[in-house]
């Protein structure tokens, strides 16, 4: 199914980076949707999603929020989030955080280790 990918700052998140990075991972690898849209993709709040477009492709777990607009996820601003990020400097001089188109899909396999979606972006440059 296509979505709208918004990011937003988790200060917890943040906190975790600095002191210990499976907590920095459980924080941001996830998505926030719409209890209609995970009816729609057949998941439940824990399960594994995939999320891709052509910036990449991370697995994170799909969380229910009833705060979120169908047709639309809610990521934290993370690795997870710049691996799906758009940039393109004759549209603007910063990279796209909000609104990024996404292909979201449920999947079995395991949540993206934070190594593999670092390093993802810093290959995409």
């Amino acid at each position: 199914m296509e979505f709208r990918l918004i990011t937003y700052r988790d200060v917890f998140q943040w906190a975790a980076r600095r002191q210990d990075p499976a907590a920095y991972q459980e924080h941001s690898a996830q998505v926030r949707l719409s209890p209609e849209d995970m009816k729609s993709l057949g998941v439940r709040s824990g399960d594994t999603v995939s999320l891709s477009n052509t910036g990449g492709e991370v697995v994170v777990l799909a969380r229910a929020d009833a705060h979120c607009p169908a047709g639309h996820g809610l990521m934290p601003l993370s690795a997870y989030a710049n691996r799906l990020s758009g940039y393109d400097p004759q549209v603007s001089p910063l990279p796209n955080f909000k609104n990024i188109p996404v292909t979201i899909q449920p999947t079995d396999s395991g949540v993206t280790p934070l190594v593999e979606v670092e390093r993802g972006v810093l290959e995409r440059g």
